[in-house]
């Protein structure tokens, strides 16, 4: 939340110099038009390379708020940008250089390395669509550029799709012939073999087992026989039976 004031500030900052340019342009016309235009950009040539001094020294804060200051002189010289994005990804400021680039690129939407920065800086904070967005504006710019790819590649695979990830992450390998970035060709192969062990790993799944069959109800015991009657004793003779005197 720190970030976020400086970044509305930024993105305040970048409109107003942005219709200042344009107002200039408009009026390019004219001597005063093309004579501010030209003083804008080199005080802010001056300050890239108070920039670059900087950066030399090993002091990147100063040398970042120079190259900040180039652009909000002159938020068309793009060359700023492309010295301030490492600063900016070294220090994880990747909400600012969201909004710095998205105002640079949509005022040259051919600026390709203003695209590839600012997918790597969506990519990083995870937003994933954006990300997929840039480097593909990055792709129609340069296709025959390797990096983009590969991000491209990492951004489909935490997507979730997989086929999309390895095509890019192929092309990406196809096209790398750097011999400085074998480490990321080695990584690009890895992150292959993973999606190739994850989706092996789902087809092959077994099924759940059969629910077991529920077990027969219990028979219920067989109903008690009642007992049987008792028989009464015969009757004894006595003198009070008439039967005592039949003779048998």
């Amino acid at each position: 939340m720190r970030a976020l004031p400086r970044v509305l500030a930024i993105l305040v900052g970048v409109a107003v110099a942005l219709t200042d340019v344009a107002g200039a342009r408009a009026a390019g016309a004219t001597g005063a038009g093309n004579t501010a235009l030209a003083r804008n950009r080199k005080l802010a040539e001056q300050a890239k390379k108070d920039g670059d001094a900087a950066a030399a020294a090993g002091d990147p804060a100063k040398a970042l708020a120079a190259y900040e200051h180039a652009m909000d002189i002159d938020p068309t010289f793009l060359a700023a940008y492309d010295a301030a994005a490492p600063l900016w990804f070294a220090a994880k400021q990747y909400d600012v250089a969201i909004a710095r680039l998205d105002g640079a690129v949509k005022a040259d939407a051919k600026y390709a390395m203003g695209w590839y920065n600012l997918a790597f800086a969506h990519r990083k904070k995870g937003h994933n669509a954006e990300a997929v967005f840039g480097y593909e504006k990055f792709i129609d710019l340069r296709p025959s550029e390797p990096d983009a790819y590969y991000g491209l590649g990492l951004t489909y695979k935490a997507m979730g799709e997989r086929d999309k990830a390895r095509t890019a992450l192929k092309k990406y390998i196809e096209l790398e012939k750097r011999t400085d970035k074998q480490s990321f060709v080695d990584k690009a192969k890895a992150e292959l073999a993973d999606l190739d062990k994850a989706g092996a790993g789902a087809a092959e799944k077994p099924a759940a087992p059969a629910p077991a069959p529920a077990p027969a109800p219990e028979k219920p015991p067989a109903a008690e026989k009642p007992p049987a009657a008792v028989k009464p004793p015969a009757p004894r003779a006595s003198i009070m039976n008439p039967k005592w005197l039949t003779v048998e």
